[in-house]
């Protein structure tokens, strides 16, 4: 047992200074042009140690201010953390892949031989706790050279520490290109749904056949409609059970709030549940109703009902479209036009879209069966961003338990033929 936890008997204990060269950096002064420009150097920032590795950085200094400051290089295959910072930021570490200099908020850390960068790195992500815990709770106690120089360190035999990396690694690989997939595919969502509302459901290569029409909300096609929110199906503004009687609240039916909108097209789970006696008081909503919030910073977040039977309450008004409608569709629709849904919500100090002025919202009324045809083109996307959220988030609990689990010695690899 050490101050860090748990870990191997016959590993050998350090301190990352006896290990590493420990370098910190400093600011050209920002009053002299000629110090930041041309962009020649690459300088880091604390709030760039983002991720699990640098590749490449978005601000630069000149030679100049290289020259006049104390910005410093850090060679590749350093391990950088970030000595302050807001919310989670102070203590993150990130392995660089690329030379750079970086200011005085970042620390670098060149291991010796004896040391994989990568297993260093891992090494300081699992005790991401402890180090926070050297300066205090508050976002701007920073941490210096002299505290990450003295943080215990353990580390075993060099193979072992790069078969330890490596796995690790491949699974960080792994959940970048899973992000990477799901950024793409929302790229693709959002263009989708910029081209499917204004042309319809046909190929992009022919949507300059299409004839369209200006209409009060813009260009749609000659043959679509417009129609009001009203008009729609029922509104309903939701209610809240008296908190209270705790009897109303249980385990059975979703209690819909704002903050359990906008994650996934469905609600699958919600922060709070009602009891049958709950329920009876509130102003239930089928499957498939419509959901967007009319109060504050978040109006115009919208979702779906997925349970048989559910509530909100009164900051969300709710859509139970008609058979004239596709309930789906209405969901993407309002959701591309978050924007223009919240320039109907009141300018006082707690923005508010009352029932009326929501239901007098104009929205598009193509065929229903274009309206079907649309809705199944954006789940089907929908469907895969998805299945990509949820393999990343597997992923991210793998790496998570591995990372414990590896690092504490509660499971060796030293044995064991990987590939390095």
């Amino acid at each position: 047992m050490t101050e860090i936890g748990f870990v191997p008997e016959d590993w050998e204990e350090s301190t990352i200074k006896e290990h590493c060269q420990i370098m910190t950096g400093g600011t050209p002064n920002t009053k002299v042009h000629e110090y930041w420009e041309p962009l020649e150097i690459p300088w880091m920032k604390s709030g760039e140690i983002q991720g699990n590795r640098i590749t490449s950085l978005g601000t630069f200094i000149s030679k100049k201010g290289l020259e006049n400051s104390n910005a410093r290089w850090l060679p590749k295959k350093s391990v950088v953390i970030a000595l302050a910072g807001r919310g989670k930021a102070r203590g993150t570490t990130a392995m660089l892949e690329t030379d750079c200099t970086c200011n005085q908020s970042v620390v670098g850390m060149v291991p010796d031989n004896k040391i994989s960068y990568e297993y260093l790195h891992y090494f300081l992500s699992n005790i991401y706790g402890y180090i926070r815990r050297l300066t205090g709770d508050k976002d701007r106690s920073g941490l210096n050279k002299q505290i990450i120089g003295n943080i215990p360190f353990f580390y075993p035999p060099l193979p072992e520490q790069q078969k330890i990396a490596s796995i690790l690694s491949t699974i960080q690989t792994a959940k970048e290109k899973t992000e990477n997939i799901i950024k793409a595919t929302k790229e693709l969502k959002k263009s989708m749904m910029k081209h499917l509302f204004t042309y319809g459901s046909v190929p992009v290569e022919d949507a300059e056949k299409v004839p369209l029409k200006e209409t009060e909300i813009g260009m749609i096609p000659e043959h679509w409609g417009v129609n009001r929110i009203k008009g729609l199906g029922e509104v309903i503004t939701g209610t809240t059970p008296s908190t209270k009687n705790k009897e109303y609240y249980g385990e059975k039916y979703q209690f819909i709030s704002p903050s359990d909108l906008g994650n996934t097209k469905y609600i699958y789970s919600t922060g709070k549940y009602l009891s049958d006696k709950g329920l009876q008081v509130s102003r239930v909503l089928p499957k498939d109703t419509v959901l967007v919030t009319c109060i504050g910073s978040t109006i115009g977040k919208t979702g779906m009902t997925f349970e048989e039977q559910s509530s909100t309450n009164q900051q969300i008004n709710s859509i139970i479209c008609s058979k004239a409608f596709n309930a789906h569709f209405i969901y993407y629709y309002l959701t591309f036009n978050a924007d223009m849904i919240k320039s109907f919500a009141s300018t006082v100090a707690i923005p508010i879209l009352n029932k009326s002025n929501f239901e007098e919202i104009m929205v598009i009324s193509p065929t229903l069966n274009e309206q079907q045809q649309i809705a199944v083109t954006l789940s089907v996307i929908d469907t895969k961003i998805e299945a990509e959220e949820t393999k990343k988030q597997a992923l991210d609990t793998l790496f998570k338990t591995l990372l414990s689990l590896l690092m504490t010695g509660k499971l060796r690899v030293k044995d064991v033929e990987i590939p390095v």
